[in-house]
């Protein structure tokens, strides 16, 4: 289950190949954005050198990570806005991390979710 709040509008890239799925009103919202690109993943460098140093992570590719085998984060890029979909509490949320306060508070939430063990 997608959670996913807060992100204003942009013109829409295209048509979200999981309308079907997930619903139309998120299937709208995810219609505004995309996949980060290398460009954006520079902006959050540090993030992701935070991100690796935790020890219980892998990045795959360069700004996607897993956890226990399986998909745990990745970035977006929205209206200059940058965006993480992370796995909580066995759902994906999606978290901004622009700012430093942001990446501090998402860092956080990771760090939390590690420690459980869920």
């Amino acid at each position: 289950m997608w959670q996913i709040a807060g992100l204003s509008g942009a013109p829409s890239r295209g048509k979200s190949r999981g309308a079907a799925c997930i619903g139309s009103a998120a299937a709208a919202i995810l219609d505004y954005v995309r996949h980060a690109t290398e460009e954006d993943l520079d902006r959050v460098e540090t993030l992701l050198a935070d991100l690796c140093e935790l020890g219980q992570l892998r990045e795959r590719k360069r700004g996607y990570f897993s956890w226990r085998s399986k998909a745990f984060l990745h970035f977006h890029e929205d209206s200059g806005d940058i965006y993480v979909d992370v796995k909580l509490d066995d759902k994906f949320e999606r978290m901004k991390v622009s700012s430093p306060a942001e990446q501090a508070a998402f860092l956080a939430r990771v760090r939390e979710t590690l420690g459980r063990g869920s």
